[in-house]
C-alpha cells in the first residue's frame, strides 16, 4: 500500500490538482500535464504521463496503476522509464 504523509500532500497543493491515488494534474502557465507523484527512498518523484488534452483519463489511470504495481514490487517507475 502506498503511504503519503500530510506534509507531502501540502507541498503539492499549489502546483497539483488530485485526480486519483497519486495521479495529479500539474498546472503550468501554458500547459496542463497528467503526472504520477510518489515518494521512494524519502524522495518525491514525478513521472509525466501525458498532456491532459491528449491522453484520456482512463489511460492515465491505467498507467498510474502500473506505476503503483511497480512500486509495490520494489521497482522505481522512473528508473524503468529512464532505461527504456
Amino acid at each position: 500500500m502506498l503511504h503519503v504523509n500530510k506534509k507531502f500532500l501540502d507541498s503539492l497543493q499549489n502546483e497539483f490538482q488530485i485526480i486519483d491515488n497519486c495521479l495529479y494534474i500539474r498546472r503550468r502557465k501554458t500547459k496542463q500535464t497528467c503526472v504520477f507523484v510518489y515518494m521512494i527512498a524519502r524522495k518525491r518523484r514525478v513521472i509525466s504521463i501525458g498532456d491532459v488534452n491528449l491522453i484520456p483519463l482512463n489511460v492515465a489511470k491505467t498507467k498510474a496503476a502500473e506505476c503503483r504495481t511497480m512500486i509495490e514490487n520494489g521497482i522505481d517507475p522512473l528508473d524503468v522509464r529512464k532505461e527504456n
